[in-house]
């Protein structure tokens, strides 16, 4: 699966350029057109950026939340023996 985030920065390029061309009268200067081009793109670099490091973020949960599994699979047996002795003593007493 691909990251989210380079989806968007694969997308973005194109959509503006085709928004900008819809969006700005034809009487709009060239260096003005190149000055608002490179502030939608400034925002969606942005946008990518912000997008990356909550992915970041949620790789880290994820390292952590595989590490509580591995300590706690273990734990779940070591009570489940004393669980099944304790079981066994009191109905055999």
């Amino acid at each position: 699966m691909r990251n989210p985030a380079r989806q968007l920065s694969d997308f973005a390029p194109q959509s503006t350029a085709h928004v900008l061309d819809h969006a700005m009268p034809a009487t709009v200067t060239a260096p003005l057109r190149k000055a608002v081009l490179s502030v939608v793109k400034l925002a969606v670099i942005s946008v990518d950026a912000r997008a990356t490091r909550r992915v970041a973020g949620f790789q880290a949960y994820e390292r952590l939340f595989s590490v509580w599994h591995a300590l706690h699979l273990p734990l779940i047996f070591v009570l489940i023996v004393p669980g099944l002795v304790h079981m066994i003593a009191v109905n055999i007493c």
